[in-house]
């Protein structure tokens, strides 16, 4: 089972101490299925997620100054998910 992404992972690959400035982060190959917090990480720019087991790009959407999105080779198996994407820049 995958895990969640928590404040502690972000913050230490981040070097910051509040997920609302983090504006880029690398989490590649962590085996990360939640990305729930992202809900919490507005301000993120570049994200790289490649090599976990995210199914599903819903929790992107709220990642409104996202710019760039690495993704590869994880769980997203229907590529209607990149309607949660449309909104973003």
């Amino acid at each position: 089972m995958g895990k969640a992404l928590t404040p502690d992972l972000i913050l230490a690959r981040a070097k910051t101490d509040n997920l609302y400035t983090v504006k880029k982060v690398n989490l590649w190959g962590n085996d990360i299925e939640d990305v729930k917090l992202l809900r919490q990480m507005p301000n993120v720019e570049v994200l790289s997620l490649s090599v976990n087991r995210i199914a599903s790009l819903k929790e992107f959407s709220n990642c409104s100054k996202l710019q760039e999105l690495y993704l590869r080779k994880n769980n997203i198996a229907d590529l209607s998910e990149i309607r949660y994407l449309i909104n973003l820049q």
